[in-house]
């Protein structure tokens, strides 16, 4: 039996309303919380936020400089204005951005340099302040986890810090949140999250446990994703889709995800695509380049879209799992290429070289690891 281990300490609150117990939790962490989120998201939540804060007697701060491809420099300024102001609670408000931003935050208060410094292992460190996350798309599977990804502001390499201490004490997955999202709100975090499901599911890290979440992720996702994209009010399906999101962040936690990750990082932080374009553009041909050197797994992604697999042999299967793909993203039209967010064949070459170096260990996990020459044939692919 091989090794392996699974440790996830987050305390989770599903369902309508539960937001109403924050004051309890974050009484219990800290005495000052900063507030980080984005503009956006504090007009349309944050007086509601700081309200049950003042009624728990948690003071807060607010900071709102988070990028949607997160900068290290907003990271540094965060922990900078929680140092300043004795925050010693950081409460983070709104999608994965927002989450991620939280999380470098509470690791870099009261620490040297940049969280790149720590990315990078120049620099350690052994504290973080508690970290409580309130998602409020279904998406990126943040609340789940200990990973945090930024850009550097300077190379614009996009790298994620993995640490435990950056694992929410608790996190709030309050269906309210999401009832007034618009549709681009829906699609792009909701293929997020059935990426994240699949990629763990293919990973050459996964793991009995992390199955378990990839699997389920993969199934809510796939039968619920377009129910509530073509009808937001349907709460039963939205509950499905949130879960989704939170057991495929918990399985990426443990396996990780694989080459449409590792291609996408370069490109939102070259050129500021969202996270979730750039993997939709990658994802045909990742599924088209790996098929068959995961047959059996491609064959259940089939049998899970829809696809009639009957008498097929995995290989047959594998390869229905591609077009049914395909059709899913344009049923909540979702389908696009890299070319629309400006990516050029006068990019490749960047683009690979920050896949097959910042974002190696990524691509390694892979069923096949793709060559320099292969990565830069899935991006022209893509374009």
């Amino acid at each position: 039996m091989k090794e392996y281990m699974f440790y996830n300490p987050v305390r989770y609150l599903f369902g309508s309303g539960v937001i109403g117990k924050l004051g309890d939790h974050a009484a219990a962490l800290g005495k000052k919380a900063l507030l980080v989120t984005t503009p956006g998201t504090m007009a349309r939540f944050g007086s509601r936020i700081g309200d049950i804060l003042t009624a728990a007697d948690v003071e807060y701060q607010v900071f709102t400089d988070v990028q949607p491809n997160p900068l290290a420099s907003g990271v540094r300024a965060g922990a900078n204005l929680a140092e300043q102001t004795g925050c010693d609670l950081i409460v983070g408000l709104g999608g994965g951005s927002a989450m991620d931003t939280a999380k470098g935050i509470a690791f870099l208060t009261g620490k040297e340099g940049g969280v790149f410094d720590y990315i990078t292992g120049k620099r350690t460190g052994t504290t973080a302040l508690p970290i409580i996350c309130i998602t409020t798309t279904a998406g990126t599977g943040s609340e789940g986890n200990a990973t945090a990804v930024f850009t550097n502001d300077e190379t614009l390499d996009k790298k994620g810090l993995v640490n435990p201490l950056i694992y929410p004490k608790v996190s709030f997955i309050d269906s309210d949140f999401m009832a007034t999202l618009p549709k681009d709100l829906i699609a792009g975090p909701g293929c997020d999250a059935l990426f994240h499901a699949f990629e763990s599911y293919l990973s050459k890290d996964r793991h009995p446990i992390s199955e378990m979440y990839s699997l389920e992720a993969m199934r809510l996702s796939i039968e619920n994703l377009p129910k509530v994209y073509h009808n937001p009010a349907d709460t039963e399906a939205w509950d499905k889709v949130i879960l989704a999101n939170t057991l495929a962040g918990i399985a990426i936690g443990c396996a990780g995800t694989t080459v449409p990750h590792a291609l996408g990082q370069p490109v939102s932080g070259l050129l500021n695509v969202a996270h979730s374009d750039s993997l939709v553009c990658l994802y045909p041909a990742f599924m088209k380049f790996t098929a068959q050197a995961a047959p059996e797994r491609f064959a259940v992604l089939a049998r899970l879209l829809g696809c009639d697999t009957a008498g097929k042999t995995a290989g047959e299967a594998a390869e229905m799992s591609i077009g049914a793909m395909t059709e899913f993203l344009k049923g909540i039209d979702a389908y696009k290429k890299l070319s629309q967010f400006g990516v050029t064949e006068a990019h490749i070459d960047r683009l690979a070289e920050g896949a097959t170096t910042m974002m190696k260990v990524v691509l390694n996990k892979n069923p096949i690891v793709p060559t320099l020459e292969q990565v830069k044939e899935l991006y022209r692919e893509s374009l």
